[in-house]
């Protein structure tokens, strides 16, 4: 009979690998969608705070929404970049907003809370004029957009969502 002293054989070692690659194998699909699912959290959580910079922006400027929505984004930038997508600007503003006063686009929260106010993509000017300028596939199943009301939504990329 063969002693180990403490040690593991090779057929031994082999086996604990294989199980330890099983588990690995079997977990693995899991471990991508909750990875998914905080980018998902961690977009929604930028777009609101994004929506309530330019809020503020407004309340302290006249009731106007900035002409240029950079312009409400002033020190820390690191709201404005998806961590799964790892662009330094990932989401762009309702260009029909831009410049317009608070009042005449909310007028009852039944109408501010289906106003776009940003969402996943943008043009080049990383601002959004059509539903086409939305990156719809940017997360698993959809895009974040966020609303006038300061609300921020997952959506499916079958959503038309309202510009004005």
């Amino acid at each position: 009979m063969r002693k180990h002293y403490g040690r593991l054989a090779l057929f031994e070692f082999t086996v604990v690998l294989l199980l330890l690659l099983l588990v690995y194998v079997v977990c693995y699909p899991g471990f991508q969608k909750a990875k998914s699912a905080v980018y998902v959290r961690n977009c929604m959580g930028n777009q609101q705070q994004i929506a309530s910079l330019l809020t503020m922006y407004a309340v302290e400027h006249g009731e106007r929404y900035p002409t240029r929505w950079r312009d409400a984004m002033s020190g820390d930038r690191t709201c404005l970049s998806c961590k799964e997508k790892e662009i330094p600007i990932s989401y762009g503003c309702n260009e029909n907003i831009l410049g317009e006063d608070i009042r005449s686009l909310g007028t009852g929260m039944t109408k501010a809370n289906n106003i776009l106010l940003t969402a996943d993509g943008g043009n080049s000017r990383h601002v959004i004029e059509t539903n086409d300028d939305i990156d719809k596939m940017s997360h698993p199943k959809g895009f974040v957009a966020s609303f006038l009301d300061g609300h921020a939504e997952y959506l499916s990329p079958e959503t038309v969502v309202k510009l004005r």
